[in-house]
């Protein structure tokens, strides 16, 4: 299901003006601005993740940076297709970016202004690649540049393992330029099983936050993985800035249709209590029900996470823009 998004940045005040709750007044401003445009969840880059995890946005992606030595790129892998460079602002690299991101959790859907903060921050430099198929059909592409004998990638988007193993040929046909290899993978996935020598080295950091600005309509949107019938479960939410978020949510399902309605607190049966943050990271897959369960971030009776775990589908969101 594709969600209106709001966007979050140039969050900042004058130094002068630090300490006097301007910046907590103008979030507060914010979210009830997205509220009143019926956006149903934010995103945003934290400069201090704690500052916002206050404020009701929860880490709900990585960035696992990866470096892989000259003598550890795969070997040539037989394929049909061909590498072609294209423009920055090839149609069909932006085709295979859309398809991709219409099949993986959580990636953003790009306009035009989000192509444009794609290419804010980088250098001159970039080149796109893209793998084609034996039918010229643009099955993955490649965003990087070389500089001092390293193969930078900024982003690699491939929609087959053909399209993988393509560009990974073109990647390793660097091989007499370059030292290494130094990327970033915004999967949630390490890569290092993918490889002949799995020796590489991987970090992993937190990257993007969300919030959900509106749990009724986001629970009525949300893509249920199983909607069983004749079943109900009731989410005791707190939110302490956004009034509306605040109280419990009914969720029910009937012939494949969701509904959510904010009601009384009288139910004491399916109640799962939590705060917005951890409803956030729940409902987004960064982290399962038992994880959070465990960790003591959600209060409910046990047998719950039996059906939270089939309610919730298991994909870990992509997100590799900057704004």
């Amino acid at each position: 299901n594709i969600m209106a998004m709001g966007g979050i940045t140039g969050v900042t005040t004058y130094p002068e003006y630090t300490g006097r709750g301007l910046i907590h007044s103008l979030m507060r401003y914010v979210i009830d601005y997205m509220h009143k445009k019926k956006l149903p969840i934010s995103f945003l880059y934290p400069y201090s993740i704690p500052f916002y995890r206050k404020m009701g946005w929860e880490i709900v992606s990585d960035k696992l940076t990866f470096t892989v030595k000259d003598t550890q790129l795969p070997k040539a892998f037989p394929v049909r297709g061909m590498v072609e460079r294209v423009s920055l602002d090839s149609e069909d690299f932006h085709n295979v970016y859309s398809y991709f991101a219409m099949q993986h959790h959580g990636a953003l859907i790009r306009d035009k202004l989000a192509w444009d903060e794609y290419w804010r921050w980088e250098n001159d430099d970039m080149i796109v690649a893209l793998y084609y198929n034996e039918e010229h059909k643009p099955l993955g592409y490649l965003v990087y540049y070389i500089a001092n004998e390293i193969f930078h990638i900024k982003e690699m988007v491939y929609l087959t393992s053909e399209a993988r193993h393509g560009l990974w040929n073109y990647i390793s046909a660097h091989f007499s330029m370059i030292t290494q290899v130094r990327g970033d993978n915004y999967s949630g996935e390490p890569m290092a099983y993918l490889f002949e020598d799995s020796e590489i080295e991987e970090t992993i950091a937190p990257y993007i936050m969300a919030r959900i600005v509106d749990v009724e309509n986001f629970l009525q949107e949300y893509p249920w993985q199983i909607q069983p019938e004749d079943f109900k479960i009731h989410f005791r939410v707190t939110d302490g800035l956004a009034s509306w978020n605040q109280g419990d949510f009914l969720v029910s399902w009937h012939e494949g249709e969701t509904t959510c309605e904010r009601v009384e607190d009288n139910q004491s049966i399916n109640v799962v209590e939590l705060d917005i943050n951890t409803l956030t990271a729940l409902m987004m897959g960064y982290k399962r029900p038992t994880y959070l369960y465990d960790h003591e971030k959600i209060s409910m009776e046990y047998y719950m996470l039996t059906w939270l775990e089939r309610l919730i589908p298991v994909k870990k969101p992509y997100f590799s823009d900057y704004f």
